[in-house]
C-alpha cells in the first residue's frame, strides 16, 4: 500500500483570487511546483477541492473544469502527475458526503488506488482540510497560504501548521516511518 497526499486547490496549490473561472486565473503559489516534485518521489498526489460556488450557481461546472484542466496540464508539463482530482460541487452546509471535511473522495481514492491512509496526509489552508485527514485515520496539516493565516486560531491542537507547501513537505517527510 502506498501513502498519498491529498491537496486542497485554492490557497494551497493556486493563488486564491476568489472566483477562478478560466485558465488565465490559474497562478501557482511560489514554491508549489518544486514542493510537488519532491513529494511525488514518495507519495501519490491527489487534489480534493470544494467548489461550493457551483452549488450556489455562481460558477458552472464547465468553468471549474477549465481551471482544473489547465492546472493539471501545467503540472504535468512540469513532470507532476496528479492521480485524480476530486471536485465537490455541493454548496457548504448541504448533506453532501464529499464536501470537505466529508471523506467520501478520500475513501474512494484509498480503495481505487490501494493507498495507506495511515501514512497519508491532507493539506490545505482551512482547518477542515486537516480534519479530513485525521478523521479518516491519516494525518492533516494546515498551510498559512491562502486563507490559512486567517484560520490559524481555529487549527486544533496537535495539527501541524506550515508556512507554505514547501515547509509542509518537509514536515510530511519527517513524519514518514
Amino acid at each position: 500500500m502506498t501513502p498519498a497526499i491529498f491537496l486542497d486547490r485554492d490557497g494551497t496549490i493556486l493563488e486564491d483570487h476568489g472566483v477562478l473561472t478560466c485558465a488565465a486565473d490559474v497562478h501557482f503559489l511560489p514554491g508549489v511546483v518544486e514542493a510537488l516534485q519532491a513529494l511525488k518521489r514518495r507519495f501519490r498526489l491527489f487534489v480534493l477541492t470544494n467548489e461550493s460556488l457551483v452549488g450556489k450557481g455562481t460558477l458552472t461546472r464547465q468553468q471549474v473544469n477549465l481551471v482544473n484542466g489547465h492546472m493539471l496540464r501545467e503540472l504535468h508539463r512540469d513532470g507532476i502527475c496528479i492521480e485524480e482530482l476530486y471536485a465537490c460541487p455541493g454548496a457548504k452546509g448541504t448533506c453532501c458526503k464529499c464536501h470537505k471535511p466529508g471523506s467520501e473522495f478520500l475513501v474512494d481514492a484509498a480503495q481505487r488506488y490501494g493507498l495507506d491512509i495511515t501514512q497519508s496526509w491532507t493539506v490545505g489552508d482551512h482547518p477542515h482540510d486537516a480534519e479530513l485527514g485525521r478523521s479518516a485515520g491519516g494525518n492533516g496539516i494546515v498551510v498559512l497560504t491562502g486563507h490559512g493565516q486567517k484560520h490559524r486560531a481555529d487549527v486544533p491542537k496537535g495539527v501541524p501548521v506550515a508556512f507554505d507547501l514547501a515547509e509542509a513537505s518537509r514536515i510530511m517527510f519527517a513524519g514518514m516511518q
